[in-house]
């Protein structure tokens, strides 16, 4: 995958997983707790960018390992970050609705998607 689709994908991901997360939390009230839609969204977005960085110079590498390595990191150490900003937030805020959690898991399965989509992608290319 060239850098141009994936500016094109992340931008397309980006404004879709916006739209979309502040739709949910206009629309249901819950203001109060876009905190960590933003905090989700400024982690979560970098990380996908160094990944496809990181996923471009092992594509090639001679270690045929490295990319699928890259990958299994990449998953635990996302599904550990997004234990951890949750954890974080709701120890640190009044949680009045469950609901809260919604605008996270948009950022969440959005960026997860199109990084599954770029990395399966990367994998393709013989380098």
């Amino acid at each position: 995958m060239d850098k141009s689709t994936f500016i094109r994908g992340i931008m397309t991901t980006t404004v879709l997983v916006i739209v979309l997360g502040y739709s949910f939390i206009y629309m249901t009230g819950l203001e109060h707790h876009a905190a960590l839609f933003y905090i989700s969204m400024g982690l979560i977005l970098p990380l996908s960018i160094v990944v496809y960085l990181l996923a471009s110079r092992l594509a090639g590498s001679k270690d045929k390992y490295a990319l699928v390595r890259l990958v299994l990191g990449n998953m635990m150490g996302k599904l550990f970050l997004a234990v951890l900003i949750v954890v974080a937030y709701t120890q640190t805020r009044d949680i009045d609705t469950t609901l809260f959690i919604v605008p996270f898991f948009i950022t969440y399965i959005g960026f997860t998607i199109f990084e599954t989509y770029f990395l399966h992608e990367i994998s393709k290319v013989d380098h």
